[in-house]
């Protein structure tokens, strides 16, 4: 979420009484990541829209969550649902040899689907342990995968750049 133009993490779970002190500040995970020697590494499966825009206005009813290519309507885990569709955020500022991989692209909010895990969070676990793909090719895997499950409504993106002399692998090939 984007509050007073910071872009911030928060726990799907939180109550909605908890303050905003409680959401991570993305600038905050990229900082930690500035002792990594050769990669620095940030996924975010986040909805990306502001639960807080009115926080007064609540939602009546529970918010249907489906997956889009199942035809459904699609939800986010936005607190004010009620509000109409959600915009997204800007994208990330990453610095070389950083990668933020976010759910959804910038002005998109990343669907819930229809099960436990998000459509995101389903395609990472699919694809991260395949041994001997490179990382910016499991990251474009991932997006088909998603592009495919919410029949197009949701694109996941990477910000940020590597160097291309050295490659990257969740799982090393045999």
């Amino acid at each position: 979420m984007a509050v007073s133009a910071v872009l911030s993490s928060w726990p799907s779970d939180a109550p909605a009484q908890q303050s905003l002190s409680q959401a991570i500040p993305v600038a905050e995970v990229m900082a930690a990541t500035e002792g990594a020697r050769k990669l620095k590494l940030i996924m975010l499966d986040a909805c990306r829209d502001n639960p807080f825009l009115a926080q007064s206005q609540t939602p009546s009813a529970p918010a249907v969550v489906a997956s889009a290519a199942a035809g459904g309507e699609a939800g986010t885990r936005s607190l004010n649902q009620n509000l109409g569709p959600a915009k997204g955020l800007a994208q990330v500022k990453a610095g070389g040899g950083t990668l933020v991989f976010f759910a959804a692209r910038e002005g998109q909010a990343a669907l819930d689907g229809d099960g436990d895990d998000s459509p995101f969070a389903v395609a990472m676990l699919q694809r991260i342990a395949t041994p001997g793909v490179e990382i910016n090719k499991i990251f474009r895997l991932v997006r088909d995968d998603v592009m495919e499950a919410t029949a197009g409504r949701q694109e996941p993106f990477v910000y940020g750049s590597l160097r291309g002399n050295e490659d990257f692998y969740f799982v090393a090939g045999k």
